[in-house]
């Protein structure tokens, strides 16, 4: 993963000087297929409604990349990009990145209750939350969970860092935070997201429903999105998601 920049026509990969204004990804041969994953995850969650940054993938001479806009960045009337503080979870929680899958579901929900009044971003990060649990993306710990800090308002980063690692049984499959006690996304079911509920304060009926809208909104985009994988690829992915969502809508 490196930092770009892009000027007028061209990238450049920026000094302490000058603010990046995209992350890059080269695909890895070890991973087939990941970088196209990554951007369909991204598009699907853009899908759904869930706020994602632009996203692609791109080739570099003869290496592709997954490309993706920094989501702590303004646009402003000069050549320069200005940075916005983002503290992913891990630090708001003084968590050493070391423990980062320390930091459990409920630990990062009350986290947010002191600066959401209103519930919009225990809600948000709710539906990003389900969202990698329906994806299979058992990687999202504390540092892929970020908070948006303005001197004004403190908002729900966009998701990102979402790879659908179901699609690569080589990699760890326990989640990074349970839900309701259900370590892995194949386990999870109404009744983890009722006690998860109950555990963190929240209503359990809104909760139950905007977990069902999440997988009701990925169900409808499922069979499409993935289109950019290798059929075999595609065929477990779409599979594996379908499997998700229709056990979160059973009654």
């Amino acid at each position: 993963m490196r930092p770009a920049v892009i000027c007028p026509g061209d990238w450049s990969w920026p000094n302490a000087s000058i603010p990046s204004t995209h992350i890059l990804k080269p695909g890895d041969p070890a991973i087939r297929g990941i970088e196209v994953a990554e951007a369909a995850a991204i598009d699907l969650a853009s899908r759904v409604g869930i706020p994602a940054p632009q996203a692609e993938v791109s080739s570099f001479a003869e290496q592709t990349a997954f490309v993706i806009d920094r989501f702590d960045r303004i646009d402003t009337d000069g050549p320069l990009a200005s940075r916005l503080h983002a503290e992913d979870f891990a630090q708001a929680l003084s968590v050493p990145p070391a423990r980062k899958y320390e930091v459990s579901a409920e630990q990062s929900m009350r986290l947010l209750q002191p600066v959401d009044p209103t519930g919009d971003i225990r809600r948000a990060f709710l539906k990003q939350l389900a969202f990698n649990v329906i994806l299979g993306n058992a990687d999202a710990h504390a540092k892929n969970y970020s908070l948006l800090l303005r001197p004004e308002s403190v908002a729900l980063a966009p998701i990102y860092d979402v790879v659908p690692l179901s699609l690569y049984p080589q990699f760890e499959q326990k989640l990074a935070m349970k839900i309701g006690g259900a370590r892995f996304a194949r386990e999870v079911s109404p009744s983890h997201w009722r006690k998860f509920a109950q555990k963190v304060g929240l209503d359990v009926d809104e909760t139950l429903s905007l977990v069902r809208e999440v997988a009701s909104r990925v169900a409808a985009s499922n069979d499409e999105v993935w289109m950019p994988l290798e059929e075999d690829q595609r065929n477990v992915l779409t599979q594996y998601v379908a499997r998700n969502v229709e056990r979160l809508l059973a009654n």
